[in-house]
């Protein structure tokens, strides 16, 4: 018949502790969700703690197990080795493998390929 649905859910960034965020995207597992999205920009204008979300994934993917983590971001900050030694990273502690996808954007996805854009998730 047709694809099943998929459900996301954005992390409280900026303003939720490291700690909080790992706990967030471990309670969006267990609820059901598909995707934990965390927002990632350097200039938030906002006067509260807004860590950098690739050290917070790779945390949190120490403590699910399912779920699909990734980042709405500027990936052109970021030289293209050290982001690809960040992925790797990722892969070495979730036990992967870590695929990166962009159009501009980019999104990580633990144990399995995403296959087109995150509204079609394989």
């Amino acid at each position: 018949m047709g694809k099943k649905i998929k459900f996301g859910i954005t992390a409280p960034v900026p303003g939720e502790s490291v700690e909080g965020l790992i706990k967030f995207a471990a309670d969006a597992e267990n609820a059901g969700f598909d995707t934990v999205w965390f927002p990632d920009h350097v200039v938030f204008m906002a006067k509260r703690l807004t860590p950098e979300v690739w050290s917070v994934i790779t945390a949190a993917s120490m403590k699910t197990s399912s779920v699909i983590m990734g980042t709405v971001g500027d990936s052109h900050r970021m030289h293209p080795a050290v982001f690809a030694h960040r992925l790797a990273t990722v892969d070495h502690v979730s036990n992967g493998p870590t695929r990166p996808w962009s159009i501009s954007r980019l999104c990580w996805r633990g144990r399995a390929w995403c296959s087109s854009c995150p509204a079609g998730w394989a």
